[in-house]
């Protein structure tokens, strides 16, 4: 292959693999891998969280101040729910919790029961 054609082919090679590396030139926002922050639900008077398996769902809820969240284990395996300030008992499957949230901030909540089993309660100004 003549000198010329190799430089060519090389060049194409090259310019190539530049463009392939490169995206759509949109800005995601994010950091590649970095999860999107998760917008808080519209807060209401009351909410309702599910246990299922080893997770809550939704894991965040939104609440006005003076609102009402209800825990419900639909799950076969025995859960709790505790935070600062209050814990429920054991809630083996179609058990409830409630509590209610006076004044408006972020609060997060747990079962002791499962590590990975956490949430979050936003409460809004009413």
């Amino acid at each position: 292959m003549p000198r010329h054609r190799a430089w060519l082919v090389g060049g194409v090679l090259l310019g190539t693999l530049g463009v392939a590396g490169c995206g759509s030139g949109k800005d995601s926002g994010t950091a590649a891998g970095a999860p999107a922050a998760a917008a808080a639900p519209a807060a209401a008077m009351t909410a309702t969280v599910g246990m299922q398996g080893v997770s809550f769902t939704p894991d965040t809820v939104a609440v006005k101040a003076g609102g009402t969240v209800t825990w419900r284990n639909t799950s076969p395996i025995s859960h709790n729910v505790t935070a600062d300030g209050f814990a429920s008992t054991t809630l083996d499957q179609g058990a409830t919790y409630r509590h209610t949230y006076p004044t408006a901030g972020r609060f997060t909540f747990r079962c002791t029961f499962h590590a990975g089993m956490k949430g979050t309660v936003v409460v809004t100004a009413s």
